[in-house]
């Protein structure tokens, strides 16, 4: 096992303190068993007289795939190497012709920002020249239908995605923006790839420099927003009443966004994210479609976005209360159209819960009264911010004043995404008519 290999080199009982402890659990999550990443690891860690070693893990993955983890708790101030080097892995990746690396991004882009592992057939040329450079690897698998074991190539450790994002993103042809760009209008119940656009411009867009109101526009009715609206603030993954920041280049986890199957994957999600994804996507059955953490000077936001990908000039009236009731919290769980005004608030009519999902209101609720050090809103119920993303269409957020005083009894923030942030980073895809209407779903 990796840990029996890594105690050979230690002093004796050095394993047993708790900044081993931890260090050992990081080199499991990161170096995924591997003995050349491993081995790698432990020269680095030997040579600087095991001091430090979660700083030397650190670094160490940096210089593997020029990503920083987030995730130790015991991290100290250590210089971190100035460039990016690739002693073991993927070298020459992204300059080998005969590789489809189209393919490879998007097995890239499937696992960083959809969750979803890769597993190819032995009989996969791409996959053998994966194999080949180090970053894939042999994997064992079930057959349902013939009930045989059978070997598969799988393309699923922290480090080698990293180092083979690291190199395509080198390459203006397949980098993440790229693809992303290609095919914004895709969307799917498994993959909303407008989503995945407005995640990767929130990523790249609160760098620890930016404010909310760098990309963020409130609606006009709410006031005295300064306090935290003109704020630096810094996207974090919260898990287990942690926090670790998170940037294109440095988080917890080698995957940004979880797409959630289940009602209960989003309260694991809210509770305890053991997995330290930073955005949730939530299941249809939920009202956000994006739901992610933000830091503002120590305090912590919950943001809730819904997005509105459409084409006409205006996003319709009734969609835009849609997406508002969507993102307020007495709405989460509840039934849409109609039953809007019910769910949240402002009707006679008695909300309705969507089918199966009576027994997660309340727990939700509760997990949101109980955000720790949370950004205080006067009058709001939690410390969320509910965002409504809407593209190409414009979305004059300033029409739901017309139609009701208040749109939430619990008084919560409500912002427009700007599209000037959104256009920052893609110009291509977002404005280009659809060539395949039957592949794609452009929602109102």
């Amino acid at each position: 096992m990796q840990s029996d290999y890594i105690k050979q080199f230690l002093p004796w009982g050095l394993h047993t303190h708790p900044e081993w402890v931890d260090f050992l659990s990081r080199a499991w999550r990161w170096c995924s068993g591997r003995v050349g990443f491993t081995a790698f690891l432990m020269e680095n860690v030997v040579g600087n007289d095991f001091l430090s070693p979660n700083d030397i893990l650190d670094d160490t993955v940096f210089r593997l795939c020029g990503f920083t983890p987030t995730d130790s708790h015991h991290q100290s101030n250590l210089v971190r190497s100035s460039g990016v080097i690739e002693p073991i892995l993927g070298h020459g990746l992204t300059n080998d012709v005969t590789i489809d690396k189209r393919f490879i991004s998007r097995a890239v882009y499937d696992y960083m920002w959809h969750g979803l592992p890769t597993r190819w057939p032995e009989s996969s040329a791409v996959a053998k020249h994966m194999l080949m450079f180090g970053v894939a690897h042999f994997v064992e698998s079930s057959n349902s239908l013939s009930n045989r074991k059978e070997s598969r190539i799988a393309f699923d450790e922290p480090i080698a995605v990293l180092a083979t994002a690291w190199q395509l993103n080198r390459d203006p042809n397949f980098s993440f923006r790229c693809l992303l760009d290609d095919r914004a209008f895709y969307h799917s119940s498994h993959q909303n790839v407008f989503e995945v656009c407005l995640a990767y411009s929130l990523l790249h867009s609160f760098d620890g420099n930016a404010m909310l109101n760098d990309v963020f526009d409130l609606r006009s009715d709410i006031t005295d927003s300064e306090e935290a609206f003109g704020r630096q603030a810094q996207l974090v993954v919260r898990s287990d009443d942690r926090l670790y920041p998170v940037s294109p280049t440095t988080g917890p986890a080698d995957r940004f966004l979880i797409r959630c199957k289940r009602n209960d994957d989003v309260i694991r999600w809210l509770g305890s994210n053991t997995s330290r994804i930073l955005f949730c996507a939530p299941p249809e059955s939920m009202g956000p479609d994006l739901l992610f953490f933000m830091c503002i000077e120590g305090r912590l936001l919950l943001v809730a976005l819904q997005a509105k990908h459409s084409t006409k000039d205006t996003l319709p009236r009734g969609s835009l209360m849609h997406a508002i009731a969507s993102v307020t919290p007495a709405g989460f769980w509840m039934l849409r159209g109609k039953h809007i005004a019910a769910s949240i608030g402002h009707s006679s009519d008695v909300p309705i819960c969507q089918k199966g999902c009576g027994d997660f209101v309340q727990p939700t609720l509760n997990l949101l009264e109980h955000i720790p050090d949370a950004v205080y809103f006067e009058e709001a119920q939690y410390s969320l911010l509910r965002v409504i993303a809407s593209y190409p269409a414009a979305l004059e957020l300033e029409r739901s004043l017309d139609e009701e005083k208040d749109h939430d009894k619990d008084k919560h923030w409500i912002a427009e995404f700007r599209h000037a942030v959104i256009e920052k980073f893609y110009h291509r895809g977002l404005f280009q008519e659809d060539s395949d209407p039957e592949r794609h779903a452009v929602s109102e």
